[in-house]
């Protein structure tokens, strides 16, 4: 089992395409602005409150970096995958020699330092490689109520996934083509059969798939111990995809000042 305090490095992942939605408001993802303020300054605010976090990388395209080079942390070009991204950032903090790494989407402004050290000594004390965050549906609706967002229905609840995974240093190391694989098969059941295997996608359409048997899949296709992190911490899990998340956010923070 992992011991804390851990040496996190965050690498913050702003190098994806605008929405359709979102396109009339920025030219990047990474330069959604809200409040004037970037995006991503509330997480960077969060991450410089996490103790365990020492150094943050932002990975975006060069022509959105142009603009966020007043923003702490350091700052790496993207390139064209998910994986791709990760593997760059982490490069960017090799140096300080982390023990984990947090990758986090840039666009998930209401995540709290409460929120995300409760999951990173949750993640820390499973002793696992991988771990993912889940928050059950009533607590997200209870958050956010009215928003939509995508549910798995498993025999311990209904549960969406949250914007951020934390992994030991050395996982992404021989693992980063199939993390890839498995991130590009996310919405194709053809593909993700092929990597889960038929018996988790039936199980899945069923629903009797548990958590247990999951995290024994994941676990089986990384060849490192993979668990799922249950959190009450809704904002992890809601991310800016439209503009009717913009104004959840805005009034999610209007409500926290008044």
């Amino acid at each position: 089992m992992n011991t804390y305090p851990a040496k996190v490095g965050a690498v913050v992942l702003a190098g994806g395409s605008v929405p359709v939605t979102l396109a009339p408001l920025c030219a990047h993802r990474a330069l959604l602005r809200l409040n004037g303020r970037y995006l991503l300054e509330y997480l960077l605010d969060t991450l410089k409150g996490m103790p365990s976090v020492v150094e943050t990388v932002i990975v975006a395209p060069d022509e959105a970096l142009s603009e966020l080079c007043e923003l702490p942390g350091r700052k790496a070009s993207a390139g064209a995958t998910l994986v791709d991204n990760m593997r760059r950032g982490m490069r960017a903090l090799s140096d300080f020699q982390p023990t984990h790494y947090l990758f986090a989407t840039g666009d998930i402004p209401l995540v709290t330092v409460e929120g995300l050290e409760a999951y990173l000594q949750d993640s820390l004390a499973s002793g696992a490689a991988l771990t993912y965050p889940i928050i059950p549906q009533q607590a997200s609706e209870r958050r956010f109520p009215g928003a939509k967002r995508t549910y798995v229905r498993l025999r311990e609840g209904t549960f969406t996934g949250g914007n951020v995974i934390l992994t030991e240093a050395r996982l992404l190391d021989d693992k980063h083509a199939l993390i890839q694989e498995l991130y590009n098969a996310r919405k194709k059941p053809l593909a993700l059969a092929g990597l889960l295997g038929w018996p988790t996608v039936l199980r899945m359409l069923l629903g009797t798939l548990t958590l247990p048997y999951l995290e024994s899949v994941a676990s089986r296709i990384l060849g490192a111990p993979s668990r799922a992190i249950i959190t009450p911490h809704a904002e992890i899990g809601f991310d800016v995809d439209k503009v009717d998340d913009l104004h959840a956010v805005e009034r999610a923070m209007a409500a926290q000042t008044s």
